[in-house]
Formats: C-alpha cells, structure tokens, sequence
C-alpha cells in the first residue's frame, strides 16, 4: 500500500516527520522492523496546545481508535514510521 500510494497515487506527498502530518494523512509503521510497512492508520484530527499540538489517528484495530499518535509511536520506540500527506 506505501510503495503504490507514495509513487502511483499522485493523491499523496511524502512526509518524513509523521508528527507534522495533518488530517487524511496516512502513517505507516514497520510492526516488525523489516523493511515493510505493514500498518497503516489514518489521521483524523489533532491534540494538544501551542508546541505540543499532534496528530489523532484511527486504524483497524480497537486499541487504535482516535489515539494520539505521540502515544503509540512512545510505545514502539525503534520502530520505522513513514507518512504520506494527503494533497488537498
């Protein structure tokens, strides 16, 4: 999904910093630090005050509904996120 939304889609830039991806951006993690990014959650709002606003994201499972994505990338320390922003 990554290789054909970030290179075919032309709907999506590439966005390194997945803290600054804005809403109907989709993050994407490597669960297991091999080179795949094989989940993917979709940004739906923001959180937070002045400096330490941050992105809101909903994914397919229970424990990744409209939850801060600060919270889950503290949680998977290590782990490779890529992020694509949506084009409007």
């Amino acid at each position: 999904n990554y290789t054909y939304m970030s290179k075919y889609s032309k709907a999506f830039t590439v966005e390194n910093n997945v803290q600054r991806i804005g809403g109907g951006g989709i993050v994407y993690g490597d669960w297991e630090n091999d080179g795949t990014y094989d989940h993917a959650m979709i940004v739906v709002g923001y959180i937070g005050r002045g400096s330490k606003v941050g992105p809101v994201v909903c994914g397919k499972s229970n424990n990744t509904h409209d939850v801060p994505l600060a919270d889950i990338t503290g949680r998977h320390r290590g782990m490779k996120w890529k992020g694509l922003q949506w084009k409007p």
